[in-house]
């Protein structure tokens, strides 16, 4: 039997303190344990949020740089051709998607490798579906103002509601999904090759997915 007693914990950090007052009539060690172990969990929460929020992100960063070489491709979704008559297949976004898509996959696989993560292949679905990319990913960059695309066409949706069809596919918003995909492609290209800065993007998306309510 322990003597009752209080117990003040703080967090000196650039967050709120943590603070709990707790008063013992019979504490067993056990239970004092559990007390610290969620205060440290509610810390690493806080820490892993200063690192979410101070976070510079490249993709963001990337999307808004007109002068970039490789950007306007990226967002020319093949129906544009339909809009601007001087636009070819060569000027759409379809073969730099095929590849960004390639290395989002190839930067997921790496992050969750690292981890430890058991089933990648199944693990990895979770953030590079098109239904992903569309309704978390584009969704959070406002993506769709920044795209190019047959605006006059009516039958192709100008919004982020994913709605899958029987084959868990949604045709009419793949377009976003390429976009997506193919910006990644650009930057990578843009930027010397530089896998490490794809694998650092992929690595905000999953904090982004992961803390996402919309699945």
């Amino acid at each position: 039997r322990y003597s009752p007693y209080a117990c003040e914990v703080y967090y000196h950090g650039e967050g709120e303190p943590l603070r709990t007052d707790v008063i013992f009539d019979q504490c067993t060690k056990a239970h004092f344990t559990a007390i610290i172990d969620n205060i440290s969990k509610k810390r690493e929460n806080f820490v892993m949020q200063d690192k979410f929020d101070g976070y510079l992100d490249k993709f963001d960063e990337y999307l808004r740089d007109e002068n970039q070489p490789t950007r306007l491709k990226a967002l020319t979704a093949k129906s544009y051709k339909n809009a601007d008559h001087s636009v070819q297949d060569r000027d759409t976004n379809c073969e730099l998607a095929t590849y960004g898509d390639a290395l989002l996959k190839c930067a997921f696989c790496k992050i969750l490798f690292d981890e430890g993560t058991e089933e990648i292949t199944e693990k990895k679905k979770n953030y590079e579906s098109d239904a992903v990319l569309v309704k978390i990913i584009a969704r959070n960059y406002d993506f769709l103002k920044y795209i190019r695309w047959d605006k006059n066409d009516e039958k192709i949706p100008k919004d982020y509601n994913y709605t899958p069809k029987k084959d868990g596919k949604d045709p009419s918003r793949k377009y976003i999904a390429t976009a997506v995909e193919a910006l990644i492609a650009a930057i990578y290209l843009d930027n010397k090759e530089d896998f490490n800065l794809v694998v650092e993007i992929a690595n905000h998306w999953k904090m982004l997915i992961d803390q996402s309510e919309i699945q």
